[in-house]
């Protein structure tokens, strides 16, 4: 399905189709630096769910420079969409409506969700109105977010450095002031408007909006009241003048907006492209090197490169939990306070520690390294710089998710090898069983053949190889029947079968084992006919019962109890010695099993054939220990009746 979703987008691509063909629901949320943005990630991640349909986070980043609050939540908001399964996509314009609908249309999404504003504005439409107007064939879900948690006041870092901006601006509008004065009497006073404008081009590739607009500003001022007649007065008396200032303080501010955008986007693109070199040069050293420890030593060299800082690696041990020492290729080792963090980020799924609401004073930042399936480790990081940037928290997000993908992509390899070899082993333990049973059946049988021929002798020694012999050949039997069953070649051939008569044929096939005890055979009266398979049924009854005399001296009863319970026929077996140990009553069932202190002898194959016979006639069979003393086992077997058969044919 999700083949023919990509076949047919790009189907659409070739045909330039802006109209979304809704083969398939698609839903689409904007990310964006709010309190609400949580809120309407998980409504549409709850939608998703119950359409069962990707959904697609989008995040329109503008010209306007976010505050660090409006970082933390933008990426709280994307954090959130990744970590809930949907897909970020992050594109650039200060049309958030048009952004959305562009990427809606090239992405073929069915429904767009937007959230329900409370404030009006009559100069504006909002941004779910422009969304709704613009929408055409997709439909818009708007829903009333709920506020998420506001994150701590950050303050403004570079603050210090914006005054400083300011400063420079107002100091370069001074020199050209100057220089144009010392002109003046040679050039006029057309020529300070360009060495302003060209003053202002310059400036706003070095300097943000802000400084660029007070730039404009002073030398629109500047220009009017030292330059143009007449002069020291704000007063303008020719009509061209008067246009000449007005179009140069608007050229002015278009030229330094337009600049000062231009250069946050190229610085933006910028780190993206050094973001997205180190992306691949970690995915090709981590995922595609030879040897998987050096690459992924490369890989963390390059991430401490672009981050600054060191890093320090936990893997998750084959049981499932946090491994307690580093990985080899970290540049630290935690100690017990910080390996409490890393734990805590491991277990709940989130960042911890240092820059964080949880575990502020760490001295490290712990991220879990986190896929779809489960949480392969954690990544922790010390550096001496102040808080991440947003591109940095993106990026470390990036290179954190990378990292998770190859740990698990080498836990899977390395799960495929070890069930690769258990295979091969199994397969190699069949056969020399297979071999083995049938190589050994032969010489048994001739030896069964010349006991019974000198029955007649008084030998003494005749009754113990006798013993030994039907001893061995239930041990070959119960190879080749659990051969069988590993094989998956048991069919049952299903007939009419008296329910006494199979009771009778199990209780042959234990030998001698239940004779001089007590046996108790408790049986239903009027017991119909039912269809199974007589073999494999005695089998089962055979083994159940030989389990109960094997495992209990022989002066302890052994009952059989059978009844009927609508379309099915239970068989209760129930010795009177020492029970079952706690806790071993499912593991009784398992191949070559043997309780502590069983009688030597028995190859711990009897009940897992007889569970294994069970199911292939759709029956079960359970274990439990009786109230009143000893081991009890339930045999539940659902078969068609010879009754039922007659009343569905009337």
């Amino acid at each position: 399905a999700e083949k023919v979703d990509r076949d047919l987008e790009d189907f659409r691509r070739a045909r330039r189709d802006a109209t979304p063909w809704k083969t398939n629901a698609r839903l689409l949320v904007g990310v964006a630096p709010t309190p609400y943005s949580e809120s309407l990630v998980r409504w549409t991640r709850r939608a998703a769910a119950r359409l069962g349909c990707p959904w697609i986070g989008v995040w329109v980043e503008g010209s306007r420079r976010l505050r660090p609050e409006e970082e933390e939540l933008l990426s709280r908001g994307l954090a959130l969409v990744r970590r809930m399964g949907g897909e970020v996509v992050h594109v650039t314009g200060d049309d958030v409506a048009r952004a959305l609908l562009d990427v809606a249309r090239e992405r073929n999404v069915s429904q767009i969700v937007v959230g329900k504003s409370d404030r009006k504005r009559f100069y504006r439409s909002t941004l779910t109105d422009r969304v709704i107007a613009g929408s055409g064939d997709i439909d818009v879900c708007v829903v009333r977010p709920l506020p998420g948690k506001k994150p701590k006041p950050l303050g403004e870092p570079a603050a210090v450095s914006r005054w400083r901006d300011y400063g420079s601006a107002l100091g370069l509008t001074a020199a050209v002031t100057g220089i144009s004065l010392l002109m003046l009497p040679f050039s006029g006073y057309m020529v300070p408007a360009f060495l302003y404008l060209l003053a202002i081009v310059l400036g706003s590739m070095r300097w943000d909006r802000g400084p660029m607009l007070v730039m404009a500003g002073v030398s629109a001022l500047a220009w009017d009241l030292l330059f143009i007649p007449p002069r020291f007065t704000f007063h303008v008396e020719e009509p061209e003048d008067m246009a000449m200032l007005t179009m140069f303080f608007v050229v002015a501010l278009a030229m330094g907006q337009l600049t000062a955008r231009l250069k946050m986007r190229e610085r933006a693109e910028r780190e993206r492209q050094l973001h997205t070199d180190a992306l691949l040069r970690v995915t090709q050293q981590a995922a595609l090197h030879p040897e998987a420890g050096k690459g992924l030593e490369a890989a963390l060299r390059i991430i401490e490169s672009i981050l600054g800082g060191q890093i320090a690696l936990l893997v998750r041990l084959h049981d499932h939990s946090l491994g307690r020492e580093a990985h080899p290729a970290s540049a630290f080792a935690p100690d017990e306070a910080e390996f409490a963090v890393a734990a805590w980020a491991f277990a709940n799924h989130q960042s911890a520690g240092r820059f964080t609401d949880t575990l502020p004073s760490a001295r490290a930042t712990w991220f879990p390294l986190q896929t779809a399936t489960s949480t392969m480790g954690v990544l922790g990081l010390v550096r001496d710089a102040a808080q991440f940037t947003f591109t940095e928290r993106q990026a470390t997000e990036a290179f954190v998710l990378q990292l998770a993908l190859v740990l698990e992509k080498e836990h899977f390899i390395q799960a495929a090898q070890h069930t690769e070899r258990l295979e091969e082993g199994e397969k190699l333990r069949r056969a020399l069983l297979d071999s083995v049973s049938h190589e050994l059946k032969t010489p048994i049988a001739v030896i069964r053949a010349a006991v019974d021929a000198q029955e007649a002798e008084k030998n003494p020694y005749l009754a113990e190889i006798d013993t030994a012999s039907r001893r061995l050949q239930r041990i070959v039997e119960g190879l080749l029947q659990m051969t069988r069953l590993e094989s998956s070649v048991i069919q049952p051939r299903l007939e009419w079968c008296d329910v006494s008569d199979i009771i009778s044929a199990a209780l042959e096939a234990t030998g001698d084992i239940l004779r001089g005890r007590e046996f108790t055979e408790r049986i239903m009266p009027d017991l119909p006919l039912i269809k199974t398979d007589h073999a494999l049924l005695e089998q089962v009854l055979a083994n159940v019962l030989h389990n109960a005399a094997a495992h209990t001296s022989p002066r302890t009863p052994v009952e059989l109890t059978v009844t009927r319970h609508d379309k099915s026929i239970e068989f209760i077996v129930r010795d009177h010695g020492k029970g079952i140990p706690k806790g071993e009553e499912s593991r009784i069932f398992g191949k070559f099993y043997r309780a502590p202190g069983a009688p030597a002898g028995g190859t711990g194959l009897g009940l897992s054939i007889a569970k294994g016979f069970l199911r292939a006639l759709g029956g079960e069979i359970v274990a439990r220990n009786h109230p009143g003393g000893g081991a009890e086992f339930t045999i539940l077997l659902t078969a068609e009746t010879m009754e039922a058969t007659a009343a569905a044919a009337e």
